[in-house]
């Protein structure tokens, strides 16, 4: 990243929901810089961002005294360049790469399954489409929610976001819920000084916590209080939309852990 000034001017564009946009204002408020929150429309998010100039429609997105960054991980490589204490990544060389490794796998295999989820129940239940358009202050929430059917249409098929897709996240996710108990385990994460793969695996535990689907797998499991300790509140829920079939993997791996 090219020098920015002593005092420089940073803009975080996303949405309250984006748990990637949590990971980047929990990685802020670590280093203690202030900046300024834009809340773009969910579903036209991606339009926003590119009359912004930004390279694609994802968050989060962030201007750092005009320079454009996208995505959490190169945002807090961006926010450690800019203010290196506290760190973000352990000085020693092997505790960075497991530090390292874990980001990336919470950003590319875990960070993807709520999203998909929602994404998936957007598009098939108008009900969820009209408590988005409540949320977001829309008028007319019943009439918004035949209006932006289609839209949700496109952005589950952008994820990938079907029913064969979401039902093997189902089968996934206790595997994966155990490997964050096993990073908690070796210290990975979890420790008395939070890291960037603490940031961005913690705000998709809480956003699986917040939906009735998925809740079961980590509600009384080991990571629980760990996500709960750095994301004391989350304002995504949502009830039970999958059919009892999909999810019976996370209620028998949770009544195993029990």
């Amino acid at each position: 990243m090219a020098k920015v000034s002593s005092t420089p001017r940073v803009k975080l564009y996303g949405f309250v929901l984006s748990h990637p946009v949590t990971t980047v204002r929990l990685a802020l408020a670590r280093k203690g810089i202030a900046y300024e929150q834009v809340n773009l429309r969910v579903g036209l998010h991606a339009t926003q961002l590119r009359a912004l100039g930004f390279a694609t429609g994802t968050v989060p997105a962030m201007k750092i005294d005009g320079q454009k960054i996208q995505g959490s991980r190169q945002i807090i490589r961006a926010l450690e360049e800019l203010q290196p204490e506290p760190r973000l990544f352990p000085a020693d060389p092997s505790l960075r790469i497991a530090v390292e490794d874990a980001e990336r796998w919470g950003e590319e295999t875990l960070q993807p399954i709520p999203r998909r989820l929602f994404r998936y129940v957007a598009s098939t239940d108008a009900s969820v489409r009209e408590a988005v358009a409540e949320r977001e202050g829309l008028p007319a929430p019943k009439l918004a929610a035949r209006a932006t059917a289609p839209l949700t249409k496109r952005m589950a098929a952008k994820v990938g976001a079907d029913a064969e897709q979401v039902r093997a996240d189902m089968n996934a996710l206790p595997g994966l819920i155990r490997r964050v108990e096993q990073m908690l385990k070796d210290g990975t994460i979890g420790g008395e000084e939070p890291n960037a793969a603490d940031f961005q695996i913690a705000p998709t535990i809480r956003v699986l916590m917040n939906l009735e689907d998925t809740a079961p797998i980590v509600l009384g499991s080991p990571v629980e209080e760990w996500a709960r300790h750095l994301v004391p509140d989350y304002p995504a829920d949502l009830p039970a939309r999958l059919p009892a079939d999909w999810t019976a993997p996370l209620r028998d791996a949770a009544a195993q852990r029990a």
